[in-house]
C-alpha cells in the first residue's frame, strides 16, 4: 500500500479522512468492486501500525465513523495480539459503509497452516442492522495450480475462468509465490478469494482484456468503466479478489497501489 489519500471524498467520510491525513499512515489503497450491473469505484483502505496509536486515538475515530459499541470489547480484546489496524470505506448504490481491519502480521512467517491475518468489522452507519465480521485467513504454500483450481471453487465458472486468467499472469510473473487468503463472513454466506499479487508489478493496464471479459459477465456497461480507466490504467495492481457476497451474489474487486489510482 503505497498510494494517497483522495482530494475528493464521498458523502459522510470526510471525518474519517480528517484523521486519516494526521496519522503516519503505512499506505493507503484504493479499489473497485464489480458486481452484477454494478461499479462500485469509492472504495478505501488505509493502514497504521498499531503500535504508533493509543487508544484515546482510536476511541476519537471509532465515534467519528459509528463504530459499533458492542464490537469495541471484541476490538480491543483481538487487538492485543495485532500489527496493524486498518481504516476504510465502500460507499455504493446500497449506502455507506465503513470498514475496520486488524492485520495480524507477524504470523505470516509462522504459519504452518491455514491461519487468521485479517479480522474485519463492516457496518452501515445508517442501518445498524447491516453489519458483518469477516475472518481473512492465509493458506501458506498454496502454488498457482491450486490457487486456480480453488478460484474455479468459489467463483462461476466464467467469473472464475478470468479471474484464474488474472492469477495465472501474476503467478508467472511473479519472482516469489503469491499469497492467497480466503474469506469467510459470520451468518452469511460470503465465501471468496484475496490474492496479493504486488511482487507481479502487473499493472491495472495489464489486466485490460480480463477486465473486459468481467465488465460483460456482470453487465456492466463499458462506458461505466472507461470513465474512470484512462487514470487508472497505470496504477500497480495490489490484490485481486473474488467470490460470493454476504447476500450470495457474485462480485470481484481490484486493488489499486501508487501512481494513477486516484480517480479508480
Amino acid at each position: 500500500m503505497h498510494g494517497t489519500l483522495p482530494a475528493v471524498v464521498p458523502v459522510g467520510t470526510a471525518p474519517l479522512i480528517e484523521f486519516l491525513r494526521a496519522a503516519p499512515l503505512q499506505g493507503v489503497e484504493r479499489s473497485f468492486k464489480l458486481a452484477p450491473g454494478q461499479l462500485i469505484g469509492e472504495r478505501l483502505l488505509a493502514g497504521i501500525s498499531l503500535a504508533v496509536v493509543d487508544t484515546a486515538w482510536l476511541s476519537a475515530v471509532f465515534r467519528a465513523i459509528g463504530f459499533p459499541d458492542a464490537e469495541r470489547t471484541a476490538f480491543e480484546r483481538h487487538a492485543l495480539q495485532a500489527d496493524i489496524v486498518h481504516f476504510g470505506y465502500e460507499a455504493g448504490p446500497d449506502g455507506l459503509l465503513f470498514k475496520v481491519y486488524l492485520e495480524y502480521a507477524r504470523r505470516i512467517d509462522l504459519a504452518t497452516g491455514p491461519v487468521l491475518l485479517h479480522l474485519a468489522w463492516k457496518w452501515s452507519p445508517a442501518d445498524p442492522g447491516r453489519q458483518a465480521i469477516a475472518r481473512y485467513r492465509y493458506l501458506p504454500g498454496v502454488n498457482a495450480a491450486a490457487i486456480g483450481e480453488r478460484i474455479g471453487r468459489l467463483c462461476d465458472a466464467r467469473g472464475a475462468a478470468l479471474l484464474m486468467d488474472v492469477a495465472a499472469l501474476a503467478a508467472a510473473r511473479s519472482p516469489e509465490p503469491l499469497m492467497y487468503l480466503e474469506v469467510c463472513e459470520d451468518g452469511n454466506p460470503r465465501a471468496s478469494f484475496d490474492l496479493n499479487v504486488h511482487p507481479s508489478g502487473l499493472h491495472l493496464r495489464d489486466v485490460e482484456p480480463q477486465l473486459r471479459g468481467l465488465l460483460s459477465y456482470f453487465r456492466v456497461p463499458p462506458a461505466a468503466f472507461d470513465g474512470f480507466y484512462g487514470g487508472a490504467r497505470e496504477a500497480c495492481l495490489g490484490h485481486v479478489s473474488g467470490g460470493r457476497s454476504r447476500s450470495g451474489a457474485a462480485f470481484a474487486t481490484f486493488y489499486l497501489d501508487g501512481a494513477g489510482a486516484a480517480r479508480e
